[in-house]
């Protein structure tokens, strides 16, 4: 109809606008550059299961401990969920270079960040 207006609103997720998404059933490998980290102790991700028993894992590359395989599996959907594994801790890396891959089976990564 010519000269209506109208109002709307748009809500997006903390950090929502973009995610990388891996495929329930086939899981996308992302691994990050070399970080470090000099405060913090633990990793946060903001992730959303997209698909029924979706899940994201994260691994410390060249890592005995903190594996992928060890990373206990993240299914919740939040936007500071820690991730955590069967030993290890992300503690043991402060001040070093460290790159982390994230295992997505189901879900949208949007960020992450270690506090």
């Amino acid at each position: 109809m010519a000269g209506s207006r109208a109002i709307g609103l748009a809500r997006l997720r903390r950090d929502g606008f973009l995610g990388y998404h891996g495929v329930r059933g086939t899981t996308a490998f992302l691994t990050t550059v070399p970080v470090v980290f000099t405060r913090g102790q633990e990793l946060y991700v903001n992730v959303e299961p997209v698909a029924s028993g979706g899940e994201l894992r994260v691994g410390v590359v060249a890592s005995d401990r903190c594996t992928a395989e060890a990373c206990l599996p993240v299914r919740t959907d939040g936007t500071a969920v820690a991730v955590s594994w069967r030993e290890g801790r992300l503690s043991e890396f402060r001040g070093r270079p460290i790159r982390l891959t994230f295992h997505l089976d189901g879900v949208r990564l949007y960020g992450f960040e270690v506090r």
